[in-house]
């Protein structure tokens, strides 16, 4: 037996600020059960471990990640897709993070979301969801990356 998200955040009575989503590829069902959390805004991040399509296929029922992320912007969440998350310049990524302790992201928006996606379908993605933009630039040791 499984329970949605959302039921079983009421039927605990938990009010979470961070969520963390890995689910090998069920993410589309997972979300369409949390619409309720989504719309809340009760907590601070959402870390989503976001896989390739053609494993959402299978685990999503034809989802793709334009779809769950079109899904979440649709709650007015703001989406990051953190850098050199499983990517193949995860090393030099590494050396710029250790050297300044940033941590780099892209802003996902309706615009740029197909350029972000190119050439990234065989690796999973991390997107960081964040309900206040402002607050969270202003609040921490994150850097947007540069196109």
């Amino acid at each position: 037996n499984s329970m949605t998200l959302d039921s079983y955040i009421d039927y605990n009575k938990l009010y979470p600020n961070i969520i963390k989503i890995d689910v090998h590829a069920s993410e589309g069902p997972l979300l369409e059960g949390a619409k309720k959390t989504l719309s809340n805004k009760e907590f601070d991040f959402i870390f989503l471990e976001l896989h390739p399509d053609h494993d959402l296929n299978v685990y999503s029922q034809g989802t793709t990640r334009i779809n769950i992320i079109n899904f979440l912007l649709n709650f007015n969440l703001n989406c990051l897709m953190i850098q050199g998350f499983r990517s193949h310049e995860r090393a030099v990524d590494k050396k710029k993070f250790l050297k300044d302790g940033l941590i780099r992201y892209k802003k996902i928006d309706k615009k740029n979301i197909f350029n972000l996606l190119y050439g990234q379908e065989i690796l999973d993605i991390f997107i960081l969801i964040v309900k206040d933009f402002d607050n969270f630039k202003k609040n921490n040791k994150f850097v947007e990356m540069n196109d």
